[in-house]
């Protein structure tokens, strides 16, 4: 019966509280079991704007909080000074010059068999119609093909000695060594005579007909191409 009583009463205090108007029987029904009326006094119940007041004061006095965290000036990151745009400055790279061709040769008539055109090599600190000496190996060499193949050689003509034989007059370069050491030929030799040239770097310089064979200097390092030559110079040649 108490716990009803408690029930009935915390019943009266929320209807009370929520202004619900409390009424009783007027008469006793028929087999009910009687009533105990309790006295209810209704708690005073704040206003909803009472109770949200201090929830409201957090929130204002949070955003404060945060509106004064948002008011610090932070440092402004300082970016590095750009570097000014380098200019590309075009590099014009000098054009390789090719180095004037240097060599000498020596014409000598071998009567009936032609001529032979002995490479040199290169004498730099020569002047044009210098008479050159050839190494003692390379003169001995020579001397020894002359007696094999029986040639009697005449008086050879000055040296062709170049760039030295056109110093200070034209150009010493590839295309007018040709030119100059053709002429050169052409004055000495007949169209129809024979040419032996020994030394291959005299080949590009050439532009009449010739049989070409190694240097003496390479003949005296290589036995096999002294053989090859020695074959060669002993075949029988019926034309230029």
């Amino acid at each position: 019966m108490l716990q009803s009583t408690l029930d009935e009463g915390r019943r009266r205090e929320y209807l009370a509280a929520l202004g619900v108007p409390l009424f009783s029987a007027r008469r006793a029904l028929p087999g009910a079991a009687a009533s105990v009326v309790t006295e209810v006094t209704a708690r005073v119940i704040e206003p909803a704007a009472t109770l949200v007041q201090p929830a409201m004061q957090a929130r204002v006095q949070l955003a404060a909080t945060a509106s004064a965290a948002a008011r610090v000036v932070l440092p402004e990151s300082v970016s590095p000074p750009e570097a000014a745009p380098v200019q590309a400055v075009a590099s014009v790279a000098p054009a390789a010059t090719t180095p004037p061709p240097r060599f000498a040769c020596r014409l000598m008539p071998l009567g009936e068999h032609g001529f032979v055109l002995l490479d040199l090599g290169a004498f730099p600190d020569v002047v044009a119609g210098e008479i050159l000496n050839l190494p003692a190996a390379e003169q001995q060499l020579w001397r020894n093909l002359q007696r094999a193949l029986a040639w009697y050689p005449g008086e050879p003509e000055p040296d062709f000695i170049w760039p030295r034989a056109v110093k200070g007059m034209l150009g010493d370069d590839a295309d007018t060594a040709r030119d100059m050491l053709s002429a050169w030929l052409k004055r000495q030799i007949q169209s129809s005579a024979r040419l032996w040239i020994f030394g291959e770097a005299l080949a590009p310089f050439v532009t009449r007909p010739h049989r070409l064979l190694p240097s003496l200097s390479v003949l005296l390092t290589s036995p096999l191409a002294k053989r090859q030559v020695w074959q060669q110079l002993s075949q029988p040649v019926s034309a230029p």
